[in-house]
């Protein structure tokens, strides 16, 4: 309260001293100068109230906008050298961490969403279009939209931030995603055929396997209700676009998509939210594997 009357206070005497010089210049125009020589003439005092009017406006700027000289000189200095300041990555980090770590790690190496560090890309490269993904979201993928949350100034404080995660070095990075670029000439530049669509995985050669030939509606009751799965996968499986959709296994791994089953439900997927399930007992994981095998698509 004190602050908002305060500005506005400011404001008031800002039009004042604003109306006065309008006044005063007008004056000047018929008014002699020797008849007010004892206070410097009509000129030094218009020049008096347009520094006051400037001293007052850089007062008010300031303690309007909670901002001190050495931040304004901090960010002109990170505007000038295309760089975030020490104090504008501090307070990205905290918006990060508070919402986007959970999906993206807490240092942008991914995990259920995307790596942001490495130098493939899904959305965009440039800030105008990860601050769209960020504001508007990208609800194929489980990405929400933040531009009811953060204000514009914060989602403009995210996308910069983000672009400066790419070639950092944290410990354990998911897997690429998307397409491939190289920085030239201050720009990400795309390279054709360099696009990763899906986490490679190797399939250990001794992988337990889970024998077909389970209950599939009990498979169905532990996928849907019991063990949770359809929070990530979707009612039976019918999940989203990307690899979420248990329905397509068999499609996109041909051959495979059995060992690929035995795989994820025993050893889970590093760097995402599929936790293994190596610790249910052989009938539970056979039920299971049979309702998901029931619903393949092709």
């Amino acid at each position: 309260m004190y602050k908002i009357l305060t500005v506005t206070l400011l404001l008031i005497i800002l039009v004042v001293i604003a109306a006065a010089f309008y006044v005063l210049k007008n004056l000047q125009k018929h008014v002699k100068q020797n008849e007010i020589q004892h206070i410097g003439g009509l000129g030094g005092v218009s020049k008096l109230m347009l520094g006051s009017f400037a001293v007052l406006w850089i007062v008010g700027l300031f303690f309007g906008t909670g901002t001190t000289p050495t931040d304004l000189a901090d960010r002109v200095s990170s505007m000038m050298s295309g760089q975030m300041s020490e104090k504008e990555i501090a307070a990205a980090k905290i918006i990060f961490d508070e919402s986007c770590s959970a999906c993206h790690g807490d240092y942008g190496e991914g995990n259920i969403g995307p790596n942001f560090t490495d130098e493939y890309f899904i959305h965009g490269t440039t800030k105008e279009e990860i601050v769209k993904v960020i504001t508007e979201g990208v609800t194929a993928k489980g990405m929400a939209a933040w531009g009811d949350i953060l204000t514009e100034e914060e989602v403009d404080l995210m996308a910069t931030y983000v672009l400066t995660l790419p070639t950092t070095v944290p410990e354990n990075p998911k897997p690429p995603q998307g397409e491939k670029y190289a920085f030239e000439g201050g720009k990400w530049k795309h390279l054709p055929g360099e696009a990763i669509t899906t986490n490679i995985i190797t399939l250990p050669k001794d992988l337990k396997e889970i024998p077909l030939g389970g209950d599939v509606e009990k498979g169905q009751r532990l996928f849907n209700g019991i063990l949770g799965c359809a929070h990530c996968h979707g009612t039976s499986g019918h999940g989203h676009v990307d690899n979420r959709d248990v329905k397509g296994i068999k499609k996109r791994y041909g051959d495979d998509y059995l060992k690929m089953l035995d795989y994820v439900m025993l050893k889970g997927r590093k760097g995402t939210a599929m936790p293994p399930w190596d610790h249910l007992s052989e009938q539970k994981l056979s039920d299971i594997k049979t309702f998901m095998v029931s619903i393949q698509q092709m």
